[in-house]
């Protein structure tokens, strides 16, 4: 194997965005934003995710055990992370179509 050096040591580590530096975990600019978190509205897994109208808050309650282990690991960060969750009204393909397209 050629990815080491010569003294045996692994050659450097690159990371997204081809960082050469571990990256520092989320950073917030001036402007406050959350990370959208895209939820399929008509999913076939309820038990999993659940996006149902909640009238209460005139818009939308997000359930489920994917929503639920999500929350608990974002309590475990070193940082705040602000998130929404979005529900979304169309196929699994068409949401990371969007997502891939930058649309959302």
């Amino acid at each position: 194997n050629n990815d080491h050096d010569s003294n045996g040591v692994f050659s450097t580590v690159y990371w997204p965005g081809d960082l050469q530096s571990v990256p520092k975990g989320w950073t917030h600019s001036n402007e406050e934003r959350s990370l959208k978190i895209g939820v399929p509205s008509n999913g076939a897994f309820t038990q999993f995710v659940n996006v149902t109208n909640d009238k209460s808050v005139n818009g939308s309650s997000i359930t489920g055990f994917s929503i639920t282990v999500f929350k608990e690991a974002v309590k475990l960060l070193p940082y705040d992370l602000h998130y929404n969750f979005v529900p979304f009204n169309g196929s699994y393909d068409e949401m990371v179509h969007q997502v891939y397209n930058k649309v959302w």
